[in-house]
């Protein structure tokens, strides 16, 4: 949980997800009105996800709380009259939030886990090093990152000594919900430890993607193999994966670099993620649009998506992909 500095009596609640573009504009939007801004990823807070469901009904990020009033998403924010946004503002400045106001995850006292050879132990404790590294040298948006700065962070070098125990670790005990996240995070965290060690791929041949046992379509938005095209970089926790992968999902097709809808040409542009995995989402054109209207957020984008596949004769194209390297500098 993170808050901008101010001196007004209330605060702004921002639900949302790492990486997600739309969390990010009204995230700045709110910045910018100099308002007190509590931005609560629902993705490391599972308890506090539900019950803003259970508020909002939405499952879509990011929902907006001024103290205790719903704005809704930010294409409601954005779209809110002046006067009316005016009157939240001096709200949130002039009077605390109230009692009965949207959740905030509950302080948990910090320690240092040991580093035993157990692989959940070590994935927690390379968790917290990767989340401290990723929040010091990761853009924003979670597409880019400052490899020089963070080779000569005093946490890189944590990493390091950490990273060499995963040869000893055993996986045969983890269970399926610990096996994902553990492989999600090492895959992101060991790109860019390679990237730093052994410098930038030449060509495509150099990148790979992690296997799984069984099929887990929603990994392809959760892995990031050091290109701009690829998803936001995230960790993620055992606790409640499935939902933490349904919501980037969500995010990625609510990017315009996951799905974009020309409605007067009848045709569905997608990531080519979707066409290098497509037996992962289906196998065919047909289930492959099916998969992504069901892992849509509610939104005025799904509604046209769904608008076009009811009128049938859908065209399917891919969008080019960004394999230059996400390096920030």
């Amino acid at each position: 949980m993170a808050q901008g500095g101010s001196s007004a009596a209330g605060r702004v609640t921002v639900y949302s997800v790492t990486g997600c573009p739309r969390c990010l504009q009204a995230k700045s939007t709110l910045h910018k009105l100099g308002l007190p801004v509590c931005d609560v990823d629902v993705n490391q807070h599972a308890a506090v996800r539900a019950r803003v469901r259970e508020l909002t009904g939405c499952t879509a990020v990011p929902q907006i709380f001024f103290n205790g009033v719903h704005v809704g998403g930010n294409e409601d924010l954005q779209k809110m009259p002046p006067e009316e946004l005016q009157r939240l503002v001096l709200l949130v400045q002039e009077k605390p939030a109230p009692p009965d106001a949207p959740p905030l995850p509950e302080e948990r006292i910090s320690h240092t886990a040991g580093t035993g050879d157990g692989a959940s132990e070590l994935s927690e404790v390379l968790r917290n090093v990767i989340l401290k590294l990723y929040a010091d040298h990761l853009s924003t948006d979670g597409k880019r990152v400052d490899y020089k700065a963070m080779s000569q962070n005093s946490s890189f070098r944590r990493y390091c000594e950490l990273a060499v125990q995963l040869q000893r670790v055993e996986l045969m005990s983890l269970g399926r919900e610990e096996r994902l996240a553990f492989f999600i995070n090492i895959y992101n965290s060991l790109v860019i430890h390679g990237n730093l060690r052994l410098g930038f791929p030449k060509n495509v041949w150099q990148r790979y993607r992690l296997a799984l046992p069984d099929p887990e379509p929603l990994i392809h938005f959760a892995l990031n193999c050091g290109a701009k095209g690829c998803p936001p970089i995230k960790t993620y926790t055992p606790q409640g994966i499935d939902s933490q992968l349904r919501t980037a999902a969500e995010a990625f097709l609510g990017n315009d670099d996951g799905c974009v809808l020309d409605p007067g040409r009848g045709e569905v542009k997608l990531s080519r993620i979707f066409k290098w995995y497509k037996v992962d989402f289906g196998g065919t054109d047909e289930k492959l649009l099916v998969w992504v209207l069901d892992h849509m957020a509610e939104s005025p984008k799904k509604s046209c998506l769904q608008s076009l596949l009811s009128a049938g004769n859908v065209r399917l194209s891919f969008l080019p992909y960004d394999w230059s390297t996400n390096c920030s500098h």
